[in-house]
């Protein structure tokens, strides 16, 4: 019996140690959070977000052209659009396919100019992740701008990535290489490539922000438990932000008018941004508690 006491009592104290651990690590988020205006910066980030997508859009659309033909690439960039921006889809998308019926050929100092204009958005991104951690040095003008040309390279990646049966496709044509295309698209059917994957690579982007951002030595363990908790926060307030706008309990536009779907966009930004600078506070906080 005594034996037994005391190993309920190790239980509870080791209990005890876990949430003290966890309630510190949380506060201790909350708190630099707060100390660096996460809230604000948030806002900001949704701000630049507005006028970054469009020349984001057509940057990933220009670049892409480079690998495969770019009717391919609106089609996919259409498709691609819901995973990216789950909310206000039609109004993102009528815009959008506004824009390439109206929109010339794009020359190479346009690129650079679009490329330019996408990159703002990001800067304040990468800036932010970096407040995270209060010994971190601040980046570079020009280190800034590299992180965002690396984030829209990796989105083209992501873009080519989910048109892969295209792409293998027009490659292995012109190379003259034979290929099973039943069992690709099998693979493509499958419930990793549509549910695990897209998951994986969600975390693995989270892990790559702020693992890779922060201008100081971070522990893994600590960036990858921020990643998986900033994947499933932000699955998880998509599909509420999405429910709650289906249900029509959300009447942006009698208060907002035709711009209501911008305005549900720029909220659904907002929480984003919310949670994926709350995660890099966090992960900053499990470094500094373990």
């Amino acid at each position: 019996m005594p034996k037994r006491k005391t190993k309920t009592r190790t239980s509870v104290k080791a209990l005890k140690g876990v949430l003290t651990l966890v309630f510190r690590t949380l506060k201790g988020a909350f708190t630099t959070f707060i100390l660096a205006k996460g809230a604000e910066a948030a806002a900001s980030i949704s701000y630049y977000t507005l006028f970054s997508i469009f020349p984001l859009l057509l940057s990933i659309l220009a670049i892409g052209s480079f690998i495969i033909d770019q009717a391919t690439v609106e089609r996919e960039l259409l498709n691609f659009l819901p995973n990216l921006l789950p909310v206000s889809q039609d109004f993102i998308m009528t815009n959008v396919q506004q824009v390439f019926k109206l929109r010339g050929a794009i020359s190479s100092v346009a690129v650079v100019g679009l490329i330019w204009s996408a990159t703002a958005v990001f800067t304040t991104l990468i800036r932010n992740i970096n407040a995270a951690w209060p010994a971190a040095a601040p980046h570079s003008f020009i280190r800034m701008r590299l992180w965002s040309l690396a984030i829209i390279a990796a989105m083209v990646l992501l873009l080519i990535l989910s048109s892969f049966s295209l792409t293998l496709r027009h490659l292995l044509n012109n190379l003259g290489i034979p290929i099973n295309y039943s069992l690709l698209s099998e693979f493509l059917s499958s419930f990793f490539y549509k549910k695990v994957l897209p998951v994986l690579v969600e975390v693995l982007v989270f892990f790559s922000l702020y693992y890779w951002v922060p201008q100081i030595k971070v522990k893994k363990m600590g960036a990858l438990t921020g990643a998986v908790v900033a994947t499933f926060s932000w699955q998880l307030i998509t599909a509420i932000f999405s429910a709650y706008l289906a249900s029509g309990l959300a009447r942006y536009e009698i208060v907002y008018g035709s711009l209501g779907k911008m305005i549900a966009l720029l909220a659904w930004i907002y929480f984003s941004s919310w949670i994926i600078l709350f995660c890099a506070h966090l992960t900053s906080s499990i470094d500094r508690h373990s």
